[in-house]
């Protein structure tokens, strides 16, 4: 304030930071009926804020009345300055800390789902080795159950064959593509509507215990039907449909989610491929037994022709053979008995 400006309460208030002003005022009237006065403020000194630290020590007569006093004011801008300064840093640091947390979060999550596709890609890699392994369809389809089970984290994995509108569990089907064995679990196709429809969509279906409503009761153990959540994905070779390959897990493992029909979509295929490979090995089995058969009808038909041949030909001439040599046509007739 310029010089010689008379100082009152007032006018000190009034370079005080507005903001401060009440605070300052309701501490003063404090220290006024005795509590001690030391405060922080700002002031505005020609536009500039400033900040200062305010003591006050008052002295009071006998009968409690306001004698005089003496204060100090200490300029603390620099002080407060460095104060802000360091508060900045520590949000800067805190946010800082923030985001590396963010970004360790996200990458553990990135090393979570990245160990998880390994485990996934080692899994299907031993299911591709058990289904290649050779032996009866049935036997490697249910070790290789196993390992899709371990692979969805699920309680059990079940593959059904599908053949001329019937469909069993693989077990039974001992002569694949022939007619499944006979017993329970042999239901025509159009009795299992949740089969049909997979077929039909062609799409891998996810849902909980209603996904089975109309499952026949012979097919329902097998296919997991005590469990909460299901998969059902169709297994087609050049849109055929070979059969279907049923997954399940307990409520407590969550419910399927789309990375896990993707990854069964994947298994579906390798699932497929090697049922068709086993129906083309049968087929061409059968075919080279149907061949082979038709060769030795073939040759025992020329057989029996040239033998029949031969024999007309003595017959025809035995006659005259035993007119000029009874011996010599006795001994074509043996042979033409033989």
């Amino acid at each position: 304030m310029p010089k010689g400006t008379p100082l009152t309460y007032e006018t000190f208030l009034e370079a005080v930071h507005p903001d401060d002003r009440e605070r300052v005022d309701r501490q003063w009237k404090a220290g006024l009926s005795g509590d001690s006065y030391d405060v922080e403020h700002r002031l505005l000194v020609d536009g500039t804020v400033k900040w200062v630290r305010e003591k006050a020590f008052l002295e009071y007569d006998d009968a409690g009345e306001l004698s005089g006093g003496f204060g100090i004011t200490q300029d603390i801008t620099e002080r407060k300055r460095m104060e802000a300064m360091l508060e900045d840093r520590v949000l800067e640091l805190d946010e800082a800390n923030r985001r590396l947390g963010a970004e360790i979060g996200e990458r553990q999550k990135a090393e979570a789902a990245l160990r998880h596709r390994v485990d996934q890609l080692a899994a299907l890699r031993r299911l591709s080795q058990l289904l290649a392994s050779g032996g009866d369809l049935p036997t490697a389809l249910d070790a290789a159950t196993e390992a899709i089970s371990e692979l969805f984290g699920g309680c059990c994995a079940h593959v059904f064959l599908v053949e001329d509108g019937l469909v069993a569990p693989a077990e039974l089907w001992v002569d694949y593509p022939g007619e499944p064995g006979e017993g329970i679990g042999v239901v025509p196709l159009q009795e299992v509507p949740f089969f049909r429809q997979a077929i039909a969509d062609g799409h891998v279906l996810a849902g909980g215990p209603t996904l089975l409503d109309g499952l026949p009761p012979d097919l329902r153990a097998p296919a997991c039907g005590a469990s909460f959540h299901h998969l059902v994905a169709p297994l087609t070779v050049r849109a055929r449909p070979v059969g279907l390959l049923a997954i399940c897990r307990e409520s407590d493992a969550g419910p399927f989610g789309e990375r896990d029909r993707a990854l069964a979509r994947m298994v579906a295929d390798t699932v497929a491929a090697v049922i068709a490979g086993e129906r083309s090995r049968r087929q061409e089995i059968r075919e080279a037994a149907v061949e082979e058969r038709q060769r030795l009808a073939r040759d025992l038909h020329d057989a029996v022709t040239q033998s029949l041949y031969s024999a007309s030909l003595i017959s025809e001439a035995l006659p005259s053979l035993w007119a000029k040599s009874p011996d010599e046509g006795l001994h074509n007739l043996v042979r033409l008995r033989r």
